[in-house]
């Protein structure tokens, strides 16, 4: 009746916490089963006739049921009915086992079999519910389902995901296009698979234009690894050149300066010659001169 909480409890099944019911059963009288205890209170002890009710927390015609079955229930303590309840949204592994859609839903089990309520859960409908036969609705009997393993509730949960994002995609498109087209978990699949192709291509695409591909970005570092040894070589090279011309420049200064010293040497040579040269004719002068005062001096006296 309300199938859309089953998928909403199963995406809340890690975080959401249990919630009281309108309506508590007396727990002496009315079993209360979870996942771990459901087997040992069917199967353990005398046998029983089982009256289950899957119900959810916040659900109004669980809440109602609950009211009819409380008017009931102590009509069959001395038989071999035994009443009990258990809560789907907190025991996931049971609601998936009995293949639960839609809550309140109830069941009468008997001797490893089972047979589901199709009517209201009113009053009238529960009491006579209670009082069939199994032998009277033979066609209508299923078998008691056997435990679920944990990778089997993995797997249910992710086809209802899938299926309820199928029915979401096809209430879409009838909404946009006014065509009813039925999509199936499978195709939704599908889809996703085509979608994640489309788009590693679509990035593959994208990047060789930007970047180039693998081989082209290899030949480029090639080609800069290249160049940069190039440039080094050459940088020695004018290194090496210019400790060369270094070399020679210094080589010819020491040169020049040698030259320079030379001159210089001579010049000063060549001026004291001349000093010389000066001094003697200054002093053939000076006795040119004192013999010719001494020739005037004779004549003189004479």
């Amino acid at each position: 009746m309300k199938s859309h909480y089953i998928l909403i409890s199963l995406l809340l099944i890690t975080t959401t916490s249990k919630q009281e019911s309108e309506i508590s059963f007396p727990n002496d009288e009315i079993y209360e089963l979870t996942d771990s205890s459901f087997d040992y209170h069917i199967n353990n002890g005398e046998k029983y006739n089982w009256f289950i009710l899957f119900y959810l927390s916040t659900c109004g015609h669980c809440s109602r049921a609950k009211e009819e079955i409380l008017k009931i229930y102590k009509n069959y303590n001395k038989t071999k009915i035994r009443f009990a309840e258990i809560e789907i949204q907190n025991n996931i592994m049971t609601s998936i086992r009995f293949n639960v859609s839609g809550v309140p839903f109830i069941i009468l089990v008997e001797n490893n079999s089972m047979f589901e309520l199709q009517k209201y859960p009113n009053e009238k409908n529960l009491i006579e519910f209670l009082n069939t036969s199994f032998n009277d609705v033979k066609d209508e009997i299923l078998p008691f389902p056997k435990k679920v393993s944990f990778q089997y509730v993995v797997y249910v949960m992710m086809t209802q995901q899938l299926q309820g994002l199928a029915d979401y995609f096809s209430e879409l498109i009838y909404k946009y296009s006014g065509k009813q087209i039925s999509i199936k978990s499978y195709q939704v699949i599908l889809f996703g698979l085509l979608f994640i192709i489309l788009i590693g291509f679509f990035e593959y695409w994208l990047l060789s234009k930007c970047c180039g591909s693998d081989d082209d970005i290899d030949k480029e570092l090639e080609k800069l690894i290249k160049e940069r040894n190039e440039k080094n070589k050459n940088k020695e090279i004018n290194n090496n050149d210019n400790k060369n011309e270094d070399n020679k420049n210094n080589d010819n200064n020491d040169n020049g300066n040698m030259d320079n010293v030379n001159i210089s040497e001579e010049e000063k040579k060549i001026e004291e010659e001349k000093k010389k040269e000066i001094e003697l004719e200054e002093k053939e002068k000076k006795n040119e001169e004192n013999k010719n005062d001494n020739k005037i001096i004779k004549e003189k006296n004479e």
